[in-house]
């Protein structure tokens, strides 16, 4: 079940194995409040860099998903209050994949309620509603729960960097002049052109994407018996291996650059 709750208490936090145990108070399906000790991973994110404090997780907003009868907790996600408290967490798809990256935000190693993939995003856009410093942006996306980056994260500089490597094509002058312009905006900075597939025709070209790969590596392996057993073992090692490298390094690239499915849209105009 999903319900909402307050951590109360920070009883024990065991660094080398990564888990904490804490005190928390949420409501039953019987909307009765019950308090009950939860281990928990911690911090959820991989590889965490910024110093933590457990302690200023007590008072916070948090959302429990729990098993029905045990309680026993499948998921739990921050619900801050004070977002100038959040940071921003990236991580990429592969080493050399850098258009394809989940970015998620969270407090004291604890993820909050939402997050995206970046190839999934639809549109950009830059939000400020009064005249001060203070800004958001804004990401659009159909498989995802829309995403806000607000501009008083901890770490903005950082989501800055990952920001501009993901999408290129954000002008960057333009970006500048609206962050330092402290006037009301509400500008698309970037849209996804041409617009994503549909899921069942996305499918469906990754499905015949396979299926070409698939016949490429059966080809490979055919060549690479006849070169075996005609004696030029090396030769025909190297081509396997070079063959997997190269087909492996083609289906990623394409999946997570997007250009696999801008060619077949182009090719529908």
């Amino acid at each position: 079940m999903a319900t909402q709750g307050e951590i109360l208490q920070i009883h024990v936090w065991n660094q080398k194995q990564k888990w904490l145990e804490l005190t928390a108070e949420f409501q039953d399906i019987s909307n009765d409040y019950i308090r009950k000790k939860f281990r928990i991973p911690y911090p959820q994110i991989e590889k965490f860099k910024n110093p933590l404090d457990p302690e200023q997780l007590i008072g916070q907003k948090v959302e429990f998903c729990l098993l029905p009868q045990s309680y026993q907790p499948l998921q739990i996600r921050l619900l801050p209050t004070d977002k100038t408290k959040l940071e921003f967490f990236h991580s990429k798809s592969a080493l050399f994949f850098s258009q394809n990256q989940l970015w998620s935000l969270h407090y004291q190693g604890i993820h909050i309620k939402s997050s995206v993939c970046t190839f999934t995003v639809q549109e950009i856009q830059f939000v400020r509603s009064t005249e001060n410093s203070d800004f958001h942006l804004d990401f659009y996306c159909p498989e995802y729960c829309d995403f806000q980056i607000p501009s008083t994260i901890g770490n903005f500089a950082e989501f800055e960097q990952a920001l501009f490597e993901c999408f290129k094509d954000i002008e960057f002058d333009h970006y500048q002049k609206l962050k330092y312009s402290n006037q009301p905006q509400h500008i698309k900075i970037w849209q996804c052109q041409p617009a994503l597939l549909p899921t069942i025709e996305k499918r469906k070209v990754i499905k015949d994407f396979e299926l070409s790969l698939g016949l490429i590596f059966i080809i490979t392996i055919v060549i690479v018996f006849i070169l075996i057993f005609s004696a030029h073992h090396f030769i025909g090692l190297s081509l396997l291996f070079f063959a997997i490298v190269a087909l492996i390094s083609i289906y990623f690239y394409n999946l997570s650059s997007k250009r696999l499915f801008d060619y077949h849209q182009d090719a529908q105009l």
